[in-house]
């Protein structure tokens, strides 16, 4: 059952709630970076502010009620973020999760 955009069942296990926002972030993620797939890159601080914007609230939305999720799917809304974060601004493969969020905090 979804109920304000919160997929709930009978046990309050939210792995399809965690699966769902994650699979809507990087569905964001893909359509914003198809904008500037063609073009050399863009602006650190420009990438971060679309990630803010247009992706990120998909993984924060109602997170206050589903954050007593297990910590393995926590885990894959960490890596969401990166993965995503990553792409938008352009980063190699490799670079670690900690260079990028450092590369954020930056330009906030």
């Amino acid at each position: 059952m979804k109920y304000l955009g919160v997929l709930l069942d009978q046990h309050l296990n939210f792995t399809n709630q965690v699966d769902y926002v994650v699979c809507k972030a990087k569905r964001s993620a893909a359509k914003v970076r198809t904008l500037f797939d063609g073009r050399e890159g863009i602006s650190l601080s420009l990438g971060v502010q679309l990630y803010k914007s247009l992706v990120r609230p998909h993984l924060e939305n109602a997170v206050a009620v589903w954050a007593s999720a297990s910590a393995k799917d926590l885990d894959k809304v960490e890596q969401t973020q990166v993965q995503c974060l990553r792409r938008l601004i352009g980063a190699k493969a490799h670079s670690s999760g900690s260079a990028i969020e450092l590369s954020k905090e930056q330009c906030l």
